[in-house]
């Protein structure tokens, strides 16, 4: 006997794991820093809630990078709780609690005042009435002050594809198999339209190539995207209005180039942004601008907008470093408007800088003075950087001791990057690892977590480690990805060696300085 308890949303096949950095506490702060708002104080403590969480990995992990605050999931698919609470417990990550609850029915008594509540990819999927449920749950629990991240497939960009969403929903409805089945065989029949001469496809040609583009991703993900019965993208004004309700006031954009209207188009397209008489206006000519589709709101309750001494204040504490590889770095970096160029004197003294750890603008103004380097903006500087995803905004500064020429150990002090290392390694799947120090996580190669893995036994040399690899590498008959056109073919044992050396070069520098490993001589 079947029975529906659904409420439009796909339920019978999981979500995909995936985890968001833009919903950390971290980042949302220095979306409200960089936009003149109040950010939430992270010490000693504060409070989260991430509504529709499915299987909680983001909510997770960012409780594991935020040990002092409280951290709450909620979700109405039972087995989505189920796995996000597994997942926890084997992390031993206890700052958390996941809910079982509709939007409709989580209780004012169930949740404490909540400093942050994030949604991501929720609110175009489910119905007015639980966007209504959303907008009292934050009306209730989010503190006078708090943020709110709120992401969503939007218009114009769906305009044309639109149409595509309700014939794959429809045509699945009368095919034979699971969620996934149906959404995957609805996509092929699409895609054999293209060619038929249907005027849809004619008029909107982005209509079949997204098709044909989709047939590719994670069938999970497609069937949570294309089968939700109230799936509705939106104007940013019309979400706008609806956060509203709960007063919030919309504060930036977590997708944070979006933040730097110069970085988006020529002269004459920021003029037009510009000279919009409201913010309301101004994001909806963006919007236009860029044919966006999907956006990442970060929203503030009741917003006064600072001094500009505490402007000032709240920037120079700002705090960045970077989560990646710096020796490839030159000073440009390509933006949807071309390309930006960093200053050609002060750029390497900030490689250098970064290369040690996190910074607060503050202490790298008094680094930059100190080197004689003069006319660098460095709040320009870093905040280009961030949009332009050089650096990350971070949760505290920190500059551990200098890797030591010849290492001979290497630790992992928090026991739940233990934990995570080895989940990586055991499936050999990509995963993360959290950082204390950018208040976030990043994600790790699985042959690099396999390496970390032998490096907790005791070791000599690296070469005695690099012969741990290769025999653990024939032993579990890892395989690698095909490697480019331009490099020469590689077995596996060689392709193991080339992996060994990049994480030496490469990743342990980035692991060292965000505090994921201690390295010892």
């Amino acid at each position: 006997m079947d029975s529906d308890w659904s409420q439009g949303y796909v339920t019978e096949v999981l979500y995909t794991e995936h985890f968001f950095r833009e919903l950390s506490p971290a980042w949302l702060n220095y979306v409200a820093v960089l936009n003149g708002c109040q950010p939430r104080p992270l010490e000693p403590g504060f409070t989260y809630l991430e509504l529709g969480c499915g299987l909680g990995q983001t909510v997770t992990l960012l409780a594991g990078a935020h040990p002092q605050g409280r951290f709450f999931g909620v979700d109405f698919n039972p087995a989505h709780i189920d796995w996000a609470r597994r997942y926890a417990g084997a992390a031993g990550i206890g700052n958390i609690e996941f809910l079982e609850r509709s939007f409709l029915d989580l209780t004012a008594q169930e949740v404490p005042e909540c400093d942050f509540i994030v949604l991501h990819g929720v609110y175009a999927w489910v119905s007015a009435e639980v966007r209504a449920g959303i907008q009292r749950i934050i009306r209730e629990r989010l503190k006078p002050g708090g943020l709110v991240y709120n992401s969503y497939n939007c218009l114009p960009g769906w305009a044309a594809d639109g149409p595509l969403q309700k014939l794959v929903y429809e045509t699945a409805r009368h095919l034979p198999g699971d969620a996934t089945q149906r959404t995957t065989a609805a996509l092929k029949s699409v895609e054999e339209l293209v060619g038929a001469k249907f005027a849809y496809f004619a008029a909107a040609p982005s209509a079949g190539k997204m098709a044909a583009k989709m047939a590719e991703r994670n069938a999970n993900y497609l069937a949570h995207e294309f089968l939700n019965e109230h799936w509705t993208p939106f104007y940013s004004s019309e979400v706008a209005d609806e956060m509203a309700n709960a007063k919030l006031t919309f504060a930036g954009s977590a997708t944070l180039a979006e933040n730097h209207l110069e970085l988006l188009g020529g002269d004459d397209l920021q003029a037009k942004v510009k000279a919009q008489p409201s913010a309301r206006l101004r994001q909806l000519f963006q919007d236009l601008a860029q044919n966006q589709r999907f956006r990442r709101d970060v929203f503030v309750r009741g917003h006064a907008q600072l001094a500009r001494a505490a402007i000032a204040r709240n920037m120079d504490s700002q705090v960045f470093g970077s989560a990646r590889d710096l020796k490839s770095l030159n000073n440009m970096a390509k933006v949807a408007r071309g390309e930006v160029k960093f200053d050609e004197q002060a750029f390497p003294a900030f490689k250098e800088l970064l290369g040690q750890g996190a910074w607060s603008i503050a202490d790298l103004r008094k680094e930059v003075a100190a080197r004689k380097l003069a006319n660098v903006d460095v709040e320009r500087t870093m905040t280009l950087m961030a949009a332009t995803g050089i650096v990350v905004p971070c949760a505290g500064a920190g500059r551990p001791a200098p890797i030591p020429a010849d290492p001979r150990q290497i630790r992992i002090p928090l026991a739940v990057n233990r934990a995570l290392v080895k989940r990586v390694a055991d499936s050999l799947a990509p995963g993360q690892v959290v950082s204390t120090v950018a208040g976030n996580a990043i994600g790790i190669d699985p042959v690099f977590a396999v390496i970390l893995s032998l490096c907790s036994q005791p070791w000599k040399d690296k070469s005695e480690l690099k012969e741990r690899l290769l025999s653990e590498v024939k032993r579990r008959r890892i395989r690698f990805s095909k490697p480019a056109k331009e490099e020469k073919p590689l077995d596996d044992p060689g392709r193991a060696a080339q992996f060994f050396d990049r994480f030496w070069s490469d990743e342990v520098p980035i692991l060292h300085r965000l505090g994921v490993i201690a390295v010892e001589s």
